[in-house]
């Protein structure tokens, strides 16, 4: 089974090519997961698949994520957070990158990283070689 340096989990495949491109032309074994409830599938079943987590907060609800709804939009990256952290042997760090910025104050201390998009590549390549380079990469 292949082992990945991160999961980007952010359902904008299109406006996250580039991103996913430079990261990948940087050498990191990057995958991206548009679906939050497969996400959570292949991460209960190896929360030692990949190093990294970069989560988008604001993506469309899908499998058991699907009824959790709030008045601010969606939030299943939240919502998937909070899954994430229940699996037993799940420590990765997780940076969050979104558009919106209204969420920084809630994750404070849930989260490694909150990077609002747009972000500058350097910024998050910076984040993920610090993670990488840590004790043992995570």
């Amino acid at each position: 089974m292949q082992k990945f340096d991160a999961f980007l989990i952010d359902d904008e495949t299109r406006r996250m090519r580039a991103t996913l491109d430079m990261l990948r032309g940087d050498n990191y074994r990057v995958e991206q997961i548009a679906s939050p409830a497969e996400a959570l599938k292949r991460l209960q079943e190896n929360p030692k698949l990949c190093r990294i987590i970069i989560l988008d907060i604001m993506m469309p609800a899908d499998g058991i994520f699907a009824e959790k709804k709030t008045d601010y939009g969606l939030r299943t990256g939240i919502f998937l957070l909070e899954e994430l952290r229940a699996i037993t042997g799940f420590d990765l760090p997780i940076i969050v990158l979104t558009a919106n910025s209204d969420f920084e104050e809630e994750l404070a201390g849930r989260v490694d990283v909150f990077l609002q998009k747009p972000v500058a590549y350097q910024t998050l390549k910076k984040e993920i070689d610090r993670f990488m380079n840590s004790e043992g990469g995570a």
